[in-house]
């Protein structure tokens, strides 16, 4: 049975979309072109990794110009605006059904610790996970005995790693980051590209890995089918059915 979850931050648990296309077009204004702008559209479609790469492909030649300055301006402007993303609305429900299912929950991040530290304590993520006495000590001093139950209980939803992966260079390197956590046991990686829907009374999607898994001992991965056209916007593989 798989006993770790890794969630990508960015697009996972914060929805942070527009923030991201506003400090891009910050930089494609400042070194490439003042008066046009990248399009949702065009950010959504074209984006990949490693983000030099996907930069490239948008019109930056950093033979030019130096990639770092680029980086630390996308930085700058994120920051002074971080503020302004929002949490999904499902993050509490999620986490709180994978900690009732004793999974252990990991963040993987390409972002800087400093910035990911802010962001948890504004979007007060953090007293889901760590307890805090002296709010309870508060609530137990006014009788808010519904309001300490829950505080408590926010304790126990989830334990979070951090780890921040050093360069930009793909996803299975930063992966790679999360094997001091993990070790040689299995896990999950849920990523903020799609959502996964079931039907009520159909197995779950990550519950249908595990028992794959279980099943065969190998690498299981979700798969969907998309258009010709649409391959190169993901990552491929080559199979055949088994059973």
């Amino acid at each position: 049975m798989y006993k770790y979850i890794i969630f990508d931050f960015n697009g996972t648990l914060l929805d942070d979309v527009i923030i991201s296309l506003d400090a891009l077009n910050f930089c494609y204004n400042k070194y490439i072109d003042k008066n046009n702008k990248i399009s949702l559209k065009d950010y959504l479609d074209k984006f990949s990794f490693p983000v030099g790469k996907y930069y490239e492909s948008l019109g930056f030649d950093f033979n030019k110009i130096n990639y770092d300055l680029v980086a630390n301006d996308f930085i700058d402007y994120y920051t002074s605006r971080f503020k302004e993303n929002k949490l999904y609305p499902e993050v509490k429900d999620v986490l709180n059904k994978l900690k009732k299912e004793n999974y252990k929950l990991i963040i993987l991040t390409a972002s800087y610790i400093k910035l990911i530290e802010k962001q948890l304590k504004y979007y007060q993520i953090e007293d889901y996970f760590d307890y805090t006495p002296e709010l309870d000590a508060v609530l137990e001093e006014n009788v808010q005995e519904e309001f300490l139950k829950i505080s408590r209980s926010m304790e126990n939803l989830a334990d979070i790693y951090f780890v921040r992966q050093k360069h930009p260079i793909g996803f299975a390197d930063a992966v790679m980051y999360a094997k001091p956590f993990t070790g040689d046991e299995p896990f999950g990686i849920l990523l903020g590209d799609d959502i996964i829907y079931t039907e009520k009374g159909q197995t779950p999607g990550i519950r249908q890995l595990a028992d794959s898994f279980e099943k065969t001992g190998k690498t299981t991965v979700a798969l969907m089918r998309v258009e010709d056209a649409d391959i190169p916007k993901y990552a491929n593989v080559k199979a055949h059915q088994v059973e």
